[in-house]
């Protein structure tokens, strides 16, 4: 297979160029496949303009046509056995691989998985071309002839069979187990398709059998002699599959060494082990993960380490040209090989380094969670290293990296990105403006944006812009105007805001800065004519607007960022509503919301929700509407970010007044005054006292209506808000009349 980790690299290599040059596949296109294969292709021209997300989605649909290639049009039947050890990336090129490649059945083969279910997996889960088999319990009329074809034998003694369907309780695993630990303690005697009790056995059911799983396979392991037993431990520590070069230079015994073909034999026979790839790529793999997990926890601890490091030590030799397709491997033995006791400093700096670039490697995937586990388990082995100045500056790197995954799993306003980039500014709170400090601050300022601490945002971007500026530094000048204008415009200092995404923009270059996104959580070229809509509207500029929205997308299209993508629709999407457009809006929001379902961004699927709950709500179906709408906030807020809420409070008061419900509007606006008070939130400051007025007039309060219509128009001009001042004329002016 492509994954295959042993064997000549150039043999390799030329192994996959056959496979790709054979199914019509531009060589240009093989660095894409990098990911999933045990060398590097350097980039072609055309794989080094592609980046970030986009790359990982071109990986997906060349392998999805890799596998279109072999099958044809002839119907295929696809079995993922053990489909929950799956990770979010291989979850998504599985989906891919399920929506593009046809004629295709899917059949996932798993344990009964959590209730946090991948997007990718119950987006599968409910595709009409995929089934699912859960692991159960088999009846007797299974179980049996599954033993007896295990054993060899035609039929089994009634005592035993009774036996293993007492105890088995109709578990397969467990009833093969019990099955060869009778035959390999003697109660079974096999002769030819024959099987039989000893003569010297009793009643098999009082005899001394484990309970458990674990416990059947030790006994059957204590049968073996001290070379076998030894050669399995050996095994355990390589991994459920274990190359025979790797088992043969790392085994500790050389006596055993010599004889590591008649060992691996004699283990193939007691169904312990079975071969898995032939020479000359010789390796085998345990029958079942728990029969390698018990035999691993056999072994002394001590040993385990000084295993792993071998272990270690000899992919490191073996693929020196290019370790990069190892990085997690490499992680998890040089992790396991640091112990639990005192710490040995090589070890753990190996163990940090590993874990680092596979989180990175992860990233770049956009397996996001799985970033997460790798940063955090290289910052818990850092903390069990002495305090240096080394020390903290890989800590350093190391919080940085966190953040933006962190964001991605989380959300911004999540207590857990506030940490990470606490700490990494606490590490570098003594560095001078630099790109590091940049990235730091940037983290907080988003924290903070999201949290509505909008005073704190406001100091975070300008220190930000002033780093920017004092280093002349053009790939972070774009972020640092976006951090100001974005700012600025939630504040309702629109002109200023507007001016600084302008310069965003000017500064702004697709190719320079198109891997931002990794970095940020968004690309500042989309962010910068995104969030510019949140100006351009109240100031008045509605073509200018409708522009930049068509920018962005055309942008978002370009990169293939999904969350930008989803962004730049649902931003869309609220400017279309501020025109009051609501077909327009409907049918952003339901693009940026079929997204969102699909990319797991719950905090964009809650603004989505809202948003078309309103739009619906515009378009008479009121009930509906307000019903989405309490929906999606309640996501939204979910997800630990207050930023814009008085908005979205503004859009359920409006609800309340077209469904003839004045007194719940009346109180959706006063709790979202508060909001604007506390936060310095004024994006929407003047619409909030317009739909004050408009219940207080619908309860026929016309002077109430009057005094809030006013107070609207005076913060309307003072943030010189003329769409806003418009739409609050208008109001006004029905009310004379």
């Amino acid at each position: 297979g492509l994954d295959a980790l042993s064997g000549d690299a150039e043999r390799q290599r030329d192994r996959v160029r056959h496979r790709l040059l054979g199914d019509a596949i531009e060589m240009d296109l093989a660095p894409l496949l990098n990911p999933v294969l045990p060398f590097e292709w350097p980039d072609s021209e055309t794989t080094a303009m592609i980046t970030g997300m986009a790359r990982a989605r071109k990986m997906h649909d060349l392998m999805a046509r890799l596998f279109q290639s072999r099958i044809g049009q002839t119907p295929t039947l696809l079995v993922i056995e053990n489909a929950h050890w799956l990770d979010s990336a291989s979850w998504g090129l599985t989906l891919q691989t399920s929506r593009q490649v046809h004629p295709l059945l899917m059949v996932l083969v798993t344990r009964p998985l959590a209730d946090s279910l991948p997007v990718e997996c119950s987006q599968l889960l409910q595709a009409s071309t995929t089934r699912r088999r859960q692991l159960a319990v088999l009846p007797p009329e299974d179980i049996l002839p599954l033993v007896c074809r295990n054993l060899g034998v035609d039929t089994l003694p009634e005592s035993i069979a009774a036996l293993i369907c007492a105890r088995a309780e109709g578990h397969p695993f467990f009833s093969e187990e019990l099955a060869y630990t009778l035959r390999d303690t003697g109660t079974l005697v096999i002769e030819g398709r024959t099987c039989r009790l000893a003569s010297e056995t009793g009643d098999p059911k009082t005899s001394d059998l484990p309970d458990t799983i674990q416990g059947m396979i030790t006994s059957r392991i204590d049968q073996l002699s001290p070379g076998h037993q030894f050669t399995l431990k050996v095994a355990s520590v390589i991994g459920r599959v274990f190359p025979f070069q790797l088992l043969h230079d790392i085994h500790p015994l050389d006596t055993d060494r010599l004889r590591l073909t008649d060992h691996l034999e004699r283990l193939q026979q007691l169904d312990l082990t079975l071969p898995e790839a032939p020479q000359p790529d010789l390796a085998y793999i345990f029958k079942n993960s728990m029969i390698e997990d018990t035999v691993y926890n056999l072994m002394l601890f001590e040993q385990r380490q000084q295993l792993h490091r071998a272990v270690a030590e000899w992919y490191e030799h073996a693929y020196a040209v290019d370790l990069s397709p190892l990085y997690p491997l490499l992680a998890y033995h040089w992790s396991k090989a640091l112990g639990d006791a005192a710490v040995d400093t090589t070890v753990a700096l190996k163990a940090i380094e590993y874990l680092q670039k596979s989180g990175e490697q992860s990233m770049h995937t956009y397996a996001n969670q799985e970033a997460v586990d790798f940063f955090t388990r290289a910052l818990a082995i850092l903390e069990r290293l002495p305090e240096t100045p080394e020390r903290n500056q890989q800590e350093l790197g190391l919080q940085i990296a966190l953040g933006p995954a962190l964001i991605m799993v989380r959300g911004f306003g999540a207590p857990e990105v506030e940490q990470a980039y606490v700490r990494a500014l606490a590490l570098c709170r003594e560095e001078e403006a630099s790109p590091r400090l940049f990235r730091v601050l940037w983290g907080l300022w988003q924290f903070y944006l999201a949290q509505a601490a909008f005073e704190k945002a406001r100091e975070l971007a300008d220190q930000l812009h002033h780093i920017a500026t004092h280093l002349q530094n053009a790939d972070l000048l774009p972020a640092a105007h976006r951090a100001v204008g974005e700012t600025a415009i939630h504040m309702g200092r629109f002109v200023f805001g507007r001016m600084h995404l302008e310069q965003g923009i000017a500064r702004y270059d697709s190719q320079r800065h198109r891997n931002q996104t990794l970095l940020y959580g968004f690309d500042p070229g989309v962010a910068c004519l995104s969030f510019m809509t949140w100006a351009l509207g109240p100031l008045g500029y509605a073509e200018q607007g409708l522009e930049r929205i068509r920018e962005a997308n055309r942008l978002a299209q370009e990169l293939a960022y999904p969350f930008d993508l989803a962004n730049a629709k649902l931003v869309g999407a609220m400017f279309h509503h501020f025109l009051r457009d609501w077909e327009t809006t409907r049918a952003w929001t339901e693009a940026s919301i079929a997204l969102t379902r699909e990319q797991g961004f719950p905090l964009l699927l809650g603004v989505g929700m809202v948003f078309r709950g309103s739009a619906l709500t515009h378009m008479g179906e009121i009930e509906t509407g307000i019903a989405e709408l309490d929906q999606g906030l309640e996501i939204f807020q979910s997800s630990g970010t207050t930023a814009t809420l008085p908005r979205f409070f503004a859009l359920r008061a409006e609800a309340y007044l077209i469904a003839g419900q004045p007194e719940a509007g009346l109180e959706t606006v006063a709790e979202a005054l508060k909001l604007v008070d506390r936060n310095g939130d004024r994006l929407w400051a003047a619409e909030l006292y317009r739909l004050r007025g408009a219940l207080y007039l619908e309860r026929t309060e016309e002077a109430q209506a009057e005094a809030c219509f006013n107070q609207a128009i005076e913060v309307a001009r003072q943030q010189r808000a003329r769409g806003w001042e418009l739409r609050v004329v208008l109001s006004l002016s029905r009310l004379w009349e």
